[in-house]
């Protein structure tokens, strides 16, 4: 396999293109070749069960015909009629009173006998065992048949009895006894017996099959009941066992033959066809596909001369782009790459070059965008520390407080006012959630006293917080939105619950007011981030951003909102741990 590989690649580009053409040529008439068979044997499985169905109709029509006799003698043995004057028969006084009445009878089994043209001969035998032969066609049944038939008729007690055609004689026999039933006696009346001539009943249908050139065999066991064809000898072409189709040889020549056995009586039923007429077509197809190869070939090899062009372009084309990409100019490198989505080893490799250039292209802009973000959030962090208007409100409530007397609240906003300061005039840009934790609640100690009443706030926390850091001044804004979005614009108390918890994999922050909430609209535009913030605050944008930046894109941040139902902003950011080495050094230092 080695050496071949380093043959192959050792050729020149044309003689690889020529081993690829006669490879994929083989493969193509390999193909299609397996396709021509499945089809030819698609084909040969739609022709069997064709046969077979048409098969199938035939003996199902012979089998009607004889349910039709069966009928027939049921409903000659309970006609009213006929029991009407068999009883009277039965109760004559004198011979000629029961030959006239057995005239009557005849007369009657006549006219019956002459609307069906299945019965050859009909007999009837009246309870003295005298025999009237009915019919057009007299045939003289054997004794012994026939006794053996009223032994059968006695024993089936009115049922129907059936002796198919033999050797001995080759009609079909059957009939049945006559019992009273108008009184219910159930008394013997006579005896209805029916001879048929199987062949004509055969060949009756034998026109309604769909290929008029077939030979049809009908056969009771080993009995030949019907022929119709050319007299090929049945040893050649009659098979056994489950199967109901065969290719056979007569002389020489293919048949198709398929067989059925009738689920009624038996009788095994084989048609037989020439093979060479039906598939005539497939030799046809064949014939085609030689040619249409011949004329595939000479094009193939038309194109071929031209898929070398096709396949060397693409190769210049992206040579150029390599040597653009090395003096820098990678917008330039883009557009000299093809534009074709090829699947081939070019058209990936293409692909894979031009996803190179995108992703470096990516990565400049991202770290410029960074290094953006990382300034803009500094800024506006120190923005939203020193704003005057927060600055004002603040020392503004301290001397309100001074002056009413309430020294003790003064004084607890005073330290926690400056808690708060210090802790935002940090120049890191992380620090540990508990220490976030302990900036928001001193940014809501000291609102809690400006606003008193209209606002009550909630800190819930649960875990080791100091453990793990997160970017600076997360929670803090958040707090702000929900007094801006919340408490200002309700004259009702509003609720600001803070929640911070450590799961097994992540860390969960949560700022829930119940404020007057936000249209679908207005939730939208916050999600979207394109809501501008009130004031010069940090917006949620800046929040989102930071979290992506810090946790490399695994941190979720998620908004609900309804009006008259509130607001709640739900983080989760995967635990990264503090060195505690360093932070003990900061700590002492």
């Amino acid at each position: 396999m080695k050496n071949f590989k380093s043959f192959f690649n050792s050729l020149s580009l044309a003689r690889k293109m020529a081993a690829i053409y006669i490879a994929v040529f083989g493969i193509l008439c390999t193909i299609t070749l397996l396709a021509l068979q499945i089809t030819l044997d698609f084909y040969d499985g739609k022709m069997y069960e064709k046969s077979l169905q048409e098969l199938d109709y035939f003996t199902q029509q012979v089998d009607r015909e004889l349910d039709a006799l069966e009928k027939f003698s049921y409903d000659l043995a309970l006609d009213y009629n006929i029991q009407s004057q068999l009883s009277q028969i039965m109760e004559a006084q004198n011979q000629s009173e029961y030959n006239f009445r057995m005239s009557q009878i005849r007369s009657r089994l006549n006219q019956e006998a002459g609307y069906s043209d299945q019965i050859a001969e009909m007999i009837y035998t009246d309870k003295k065992w005298i025999k009237y032969m009915i019919g057009n066609h007299y045939l003289e049944v054997p004794e012994l048949i026939y006794s053996q038939m009223l032994e059968e008729f006695a024993g089936a007690r009115g049922a129907y009895v059936c002796r198919y055609p033999t050797e001995e004689f080759p009609y079909m026999v059957s009939g049945r006894d006559i019992r009273k039933y108008l009184d219910a006696s159930m008394d013997y009346m006579g005896s209805l017996m029916f001879v048929v001539d199987v062949k004509n009943l055969i060949r009756k249908h034998v026109d309604e099959l769909a290929t008029k050139t077939s030979t049809l065999y009908v056969w009771n066991g080993d009995m030949l009941l019907y022929e119709d064809g050319h007299g090929v000898p049945q040893s050649h072409f009659r098979f056994k066992g489950e199967k109901e189709y065969e290719i056979v040889k007569i002389k020489g020549k293919k048949y198709f033959a398929c067989q059925l056995a009738s689920a009624k009586t038996g009788w095994i039923y084989l048609n037989l066809f020439s093979y060479d007429e039906i598939y005539a077509i497939n030799t046809y197809v064949r014939y085609g596909l030689v040619l249409g190869l011949f004329v595939l070939f000479a094009g193939a090899g038309a194109v071929t001369r031209k898929l070398a062009l096709v396949i060397t372009r693409p190769l210049e084309q992206l040579t150029a782009a390599m040597e653009l990409v090395e003096d820098g100019q990678f917008t330039e490198a883009a557009s000299h790459l093809p534009q074709e989505n090829r699947k081939d080893e070019i058209g990936i490799l293409t692909q894979e070059f031009g996803r190179m250039i995108n992703k470096i292209t990516e990565l400049i802009h991202e770290n410029y965008e960074k290094q953006l973000l990382i300034k803009d959030t500094q800024y506006r962090a120190l923005q939203a520390q020193i704003k005057p208007h927060f600055l004002y409100n603040t020392m503004n409530s301290i001397n309100w407080l001074i002056r009413s007397g309430r020294g003790d609240e003064a004084s607890r906003m005073t330290v926690a006012f400056s808690d708060f300061l210090r802790a935002s005039f940090s120049k890191e840009l992380e620090d540990t959630l508990e220490k976030e934790v302990e900036l928001v609640e001193n940014y809501m100690n000291i609102q809690k006293i400006r606003y008193q009443r209209r606002v009550e706030f909630l800190l819930e926390t649960r875990g080791e917080l100091g453990r793990y850091l997160v970017p600076r001044m997360i929670l803090q804004p958040l707090v702000e939105n929900a007094i801006n979005y919340g408490v200002d614009n309700t004259l009702k108390l509003c609720r600001i619950q803070v929640r911070v918890r450590e799961e097994d994999q992540i860390l969960i922050l949560e700022v829930e007011d119940d404020g007057p909430g936000m249209s679908s609209e207005e939730l939208e535009a916050v999600r979207t981030f394109t809501m501008k913030p009130k004031g010069n605050g940090i917006g949620i944008k800046n929040i989102s951003e930071r979290l992506k930046l810090f946790f490399s894109g695994e941190a979720v941040m998620e908004i609900w909102s309804q009006p008259g139902e509130g607001t709640r902003i739900h983080i989760e950011i995967p635990k990264k741990e503090r060195d505690i080495h360093v932070q003990d050094d900061c700590d002492r230092r």
